[in-house]
């Protein structure tokens, strides 16, 4: 059920007052911030490391939503969680990353992270 900003705002009036005061409060039966990150991370422990792990694997495809995008990114680069909204995802994005001895490190380039961290700092 897709709904607009204006209809959301009249339907869920607190849950705008708390995310204005950074408080990561859940979607109506769903899920807020925290545990979109901690989804993300046991997916990468689970099934990325232990795949890439493996000597005949070297590379591995995540096509994801921009949610996802924003707790893993936010995350490798230190970002505080209550500005996870303001991470730049643009539509149809690549996002490299690298696996040494078994840790994940975003490889990124300079116009990748201006892009990306454009409207942090609004």
């Amino acid at each position: 059920e897709g709904m607009t900003i204006k209809e959301y705002s009249k339907k869920f009036p607190q849950k705008i007052k708390l995310w204005k005061k950074s408080i990561d409060t859940k979607f109506p039966q769903g899920e807020n911030t925290s545990d979109i990150k901690k989804r993300v991370f046991k997916f990468i422990k689970e099934e990325i490391t232990k795949k890439l792990s493996k000597k005949n694997f070297s590379k591995v495809l995540v096509v994801t939503h921009n949610v996802f995008l924003r707790c893993l990114i936010g995350h490798f680069l230190k970002i505080k969680l209550k500005n996870y909204f303001k991470i730049n995802i643009s539509y149809l994005g690549k996002f490299d990353f690298i696996l040494k001895k078994n840790k994940i490190y975003p490889d990124f380039r300079r116009e990748s992270l201006k892009k990306l961290l454009m409207r942090l700092y609004d």
